[in-house]
């Protein structure tokens, strides 16, 4: 029962952002909306925004729990779940507008320098995360982590 389900946890949450991540990324109509409507500053707003929502819902419902043990794992979950697909989605958005934002004539060898900038800025970002998140869970957050309180 619900031991097995804490055992599969981690994998779930994983499998779920990336999962998310890749409707994020897939949803054309959506997309090319946002492309074409969105101003940077207004991408910028929705991923600060969508950061100050949820990332104190995952913090406050894992290290260490704020809600029962039973509704922390479904906040924790669907939270992970909304962020990925939100990342998904705005990740796109900015890979779809960057080479649009070049000055016009711009060649094609100054547009792919620009997308290898984005794209060696993604693996920065995300590389980055995970070292910090490393050194935070190895340090500062070691004596929360994997604590369920309440859990039977």
């Amino acid at each position: 029962g619900g031991r097995t389900l804490q055992s599969w946890m981690f994998g779930l949450v994983i499998i779920s952002f990336n999962l998310a991540d890749f409707i994020g990324k897939s949803e054309r109509r959506s997309l090319s909306w946002a492309a074409q409507t969105l101003s940077p500053m207004m991408q910028l707003g929705i991923a600060v925004l969508r950061a100050a929502v949820f990332v104190p819902l995952i913090l406050s419902s894992s290290a260490p729990q704020l809600y029962p043990a039973e509704i922390a794992r479904w906040v924790t979950w669907l939270s992970v779940f909304a962020l990925g697909l939100s990342n998904g989605w705005l990740s796109t958005v900015c890979f779809m507008r960057a080479p649009k934002a070049l000055p016009p004539g711009t060649s094609n060898a100054v547009a792919e320098q620009a997308s290898s900038v984005l794209v060696v800025g993604l693996f920065l970002g995300v590389s980055g995360g995970c070292l910090v998140s490393y050194e935070l869970g190895q340090t500062a957050l070691h004596d929360y982590l994997g604590v369920c309180y309440g859990a039977a």
